[in-house]
């Protein structure tokens, strides 16, 4: 399959599996697969954060 733009382009978006894939790949020799879940999960919902501490201390170790 030969792409007119590179993956993650605007004319070429990535997908959410994309996305997923993608930060696993580049966060697994720092991170279990259940933590990677978790922040994956946390950055899904966001918004329903109160603040960005409250986002920022989940990703503490």
């Amino acid at each position: 399959m030969n792409l007119e733009y590179p993956k993650g382009d605007p004319r070429e978006p990535m997908t959410d599996e994309d996305i997923a894939i993608k930060f696993n790949a580049l966060s697994a020799a720092v991170l279990t697969p259940n933590r990677q879940a978790e922040i994956r999960e946390a950055i899904g919902k966001i918004e329903s954060f109160g603040s960005v501490a409250d986002f920022m201390n989940l990703l503490k170790v």
